[in-house]
């Protein structure tokens, strides 16, 4: 009998298939954590706009004279850094001055919470009694009541306008 058909083992290419095919199923693995991690980052800043809507919405349903202020296009400007809040504590403030402060403390939360955050809040062109807030992040534009892009959240919000 030939002794090379009584020897048992693997041949170096059935050794080399096995390790490329280990190898390609960790890169796949690799990149599914990878993608899996992005996914879980984007509904973490997707939760974070949402919580922070509706946070705007509250402090404009509780102070509703003061809606043309949050209206205001300029008051959203994100800070460079957190601002600090004027309007707490025992001091008694104004309808303006406590609408102020939200906005600061609204303001100051996305800077926070959010990447590049963008806010806006607008009066819904279609639905006369709606107010639109909307949260973007990652340099998107926050254009009143636009749901195009991933990186934005809008929450329409009924008032008496």
């Amino acid at each position: 009998m030939d002794e090379r058909s009584l020897s048992s083992g693997f041949t170096l290419i059935e050794v080399l298939v096995a390790l490329l095919m280990l190898g390609l199923s960790v890169l796949g693995y690799a990149a599914l954590q990878t993608q899996a991690l992005a996914v879980t980052q984007q509904a973490y800043w997707r939760a974070q706009a949402y919580d922070l809507a509706e946070q705007i919405a509250v402090a404009l349903r509780s102070n509703p004279s003061q809606q043309s202020l949050f209206l205001q296009s300029d008051v959203w400007q994100m800070p460079d850094a957190p601002l600090s809040l004027n309007c707490v504590g025992r001091q008694i403030c104004t309808p303006e001055q406590l609408a102020q402060a939200d906005i600061d403390h609204l303001k100051t939360q996305a800077f926070l919470q959010l990447p590049q955050p963008q806010i806006a809040v607008s009066a819904c062109a279609a639905v006369a009694t709606q107010l639109c807030v909307q949260v973007a992040w990652l340099g998107n534009a926050a254009s009143p009541c636009d749901l195009t892009s991933e990186a934005c959240l809008s929450v329409p919000l009924e008032m008496t306008l």
